[in-house]
């Protein structure tokens, strides 16, 4: 039977950006097959049928594939804000989401965005984006219409990302 749906790990940017898993494992239902994603440190494929695993620790690996989403690796040198970014939406900018752990144990879903999928991912504030932009006073002053940089247009897509798509357009 043809494998339907392939998780895994992209090695470098190259492979991660033309597509082309380094490791993968089939994960369709019948096979038992499953990569897990540990967000801070780790991501582990195991075979059922080998009765082996394979673990890529943090820094390994540049990103990886799993349930159809991607996830890229990026260390900050300290482990708050490193390990696993989940990519949400790929544009002009790219936004991120990493689940984080209080010391009380309550899980929530920070945001992040990087210029692009090979740059630095920044927490998603409005500080950081000036600083960051400074350069682009188009996207700084539409920037502050912006209530929330979570909001989403009705096509589902990220507000900030079209925002700074149309700064853009006018800077040439």
């Amino acid at each position: 039977m043809e494998c339907k749906r392939y998780d895994g790990v992209y090695k470098d940017y190259d492979g991660f950006k033309r597509n082309i898993l380094f490791d993968s494992v089939c994960v369709d239902s019948s096979r038992g097959n499953s990569l897990y994603l540990f967000p801070y440190n780790a991501a582990i494929i195991k075979r059922k049928a080998e009765k082996s695993k394979t673990k890529y620790s943090r820094g390994s690996i540049y990103g990886m594939r799993q349930n159809g989403k991607l996830a890229r690796f990026f260390q900050h040198g300290m482990l708050y804000s490193s390990g696993f970014f989940i990519i949400m939406e790929i544009g002009d900018l790219i936004i991120y989401s990493q689940e984080s752990v209080s010391i009380f144990g309550l899980r929530t879903d920070e945001y992040y965005y990087s210029a692009n999928l090979n740059s630095k991912i920044r927490l998603l504030r409005k500080r950081n984006l000036k600083k960051d932009f400074s350069s682009n006073p188009d996207f700084i002053k539409n920037l502050e219409s912006l209530k929330n940089l979570l909001d989403k247009s009705s096509d589902g897509k990220y507000k900030i990302v079209r925002v700074y798509s149309n700064s853009l357009k006018t800077k040439t």
